[in-house]
């Protein structure tokens, strides 16, 4: 068939359960008279015209077709398959896997370096944010959601919490964020907690405490003679995902990611990741991805504040940038399912395009 009637096909790969789910959007509605399966693809016939979809890297079960929906907007269906006993095992025996271990953090691929100067920029305009520094002590942080005093044999200063304050020659990291002595930084405004470029206004991050900024390695950049270390904003979001779903045991997890975007404005993504690692192909495509709910509120109602007071939810603090960013690509993936299919529970369903090279 010459003429492409679909906006998208997607094969949800689930082979520990030997099962394909299969989605297709359409255009516009259409008749569709039989769907066939072949070994390694299937087959739609559509007004006597026959239109094949490779499945490859999949052996079929010719005869599994199951649960079958053709409306005037989608069609859905589901398939056996045969997996290779080299690679899930058999009924008798299976092959266990050791889940997360080849999924990649930033903690071990920082580019800031000891004894190498640097200039602090503000990524949007270039303009400088501090002088040349060298810095004595590169050091990672705890992550958001440890307890800080159990980095330490005995409270610091009388103090029952520990608290982690860089001096001027130090630069405490995270997955994608940096803490720097508030005296280093120069050309910023601080607005209660919200600090922001001099010259442009851009969003630069937080004020951690009265001596310590939070900048996100997405807003400012460290700047090396003539080269110039940054990241993106999606990359970073993506490295701090990972950083919690290699964490966890579970294939499932919540995260509320929160952004202070202004003086009173706060940002909130609930994100509900159903599977953390899905293999799908979408179109001739094979991608790994995390497939999830998610829901945007701008302000802390009731549903947010109900997954923050629950101790198995997540927080992460993401920049505004990576706010901005994360949407468009939850809202990306989303249109790539029919409508009947694209919501639940007044939550979004997407695709996390988390495990290729970062930022898909």
């Amino acid at each position: 068939m010459d003429k492409i009637f679909y906006k998208s096909v997607i094969l949800e790969i689930r082979p520990r359960l030997q099962s394909v789910n299969v989605l297709i959007n359409l255009i516009s509605p259409l008749e569709v008279s039989k769907i066939s399966l072949n070994e390694d693809s299937f087959q739609i016939l559509v007004d006597e015209h026959v239109h094949t979809v490779s499945c490859k890297n999949l052996k079929i079960v010719v005869n599994s077709l199951s649960s079958l929906i053709v409306t005037q907007t989608y069609i859905s269906f589901r398939f056996s398959t045969v997996n290779s006993s080299d690679d899930w095992g058999s009924f008798k025996t299976e092959v266990l896997k050791t889940a997360g271990s080849n999924v990649p953090t930033n903690l071990q691929n920082v580019f800031l370096k000891v004894a190498v100067p640097y200039v602090l920029q503000c990524k949007n305009c270039s303009q400088n944010l501090s002088e040349n520094v060298k810095f004595e002590r590169v050091l990672p942080l705890p992550s958001e959601n440890s307890d800080s005093s159990d980095w330490f044999c005995h409270s610091h200063g009388g103090s029952n919490v520990a608290v982690l304050n860089p001096k001027e020659t130090d630069v405490f990291y995270g997955s994608c964020y940096c803490h720097l002595s508030k005296p280093l930084v120069r050309n910023v405004i601080e607005s209660e907690k919200v600090v922001v470029c001099k010259r442009c206004l851009s969003w630069l991050g937080l004020l951690k405490n009265s001596e310590t900024f939070k900048f996100w390695f997405n807003t400012v950049a460290f700047k090396d003679g003539s080269v110039v270390h940054s990241t993106s904003p999606l990359g970073d979001t993506f490295a701090a995902l990972r950083e919690v779903l290699n964490s966890i045991l579970f294939n499932t997890a919540k995260i509320v990611l929160c952004c202070q975007s202004g003086k009173k404005q706060n940002d909130y993504i609930l994100l509900w990741i159903l599977e953390k690692q899905l293999n799908v192909q979408l179109g001739v495509k094979d991608c790994k991805v995390a497939k999830v709910l998610f829901k945007y509120e701008n302000n802390k109602n009731e549903i947010v504040k109900k997954w923050m007071e629950d101790s198995n939810v997540v927080s992460i603090d993401i920049s505004k940038p990576m706010t901005v960013e994360l949407l468009k690509h939850l809202y990306k993936f989303n249109k790539i399912f029919p409508k009947e299919f694209s919501e639940s529970n007044n939550f979004y369903i997407s695709y996390l395009m988390m495990y290729e090279h970062g930022e898909k």
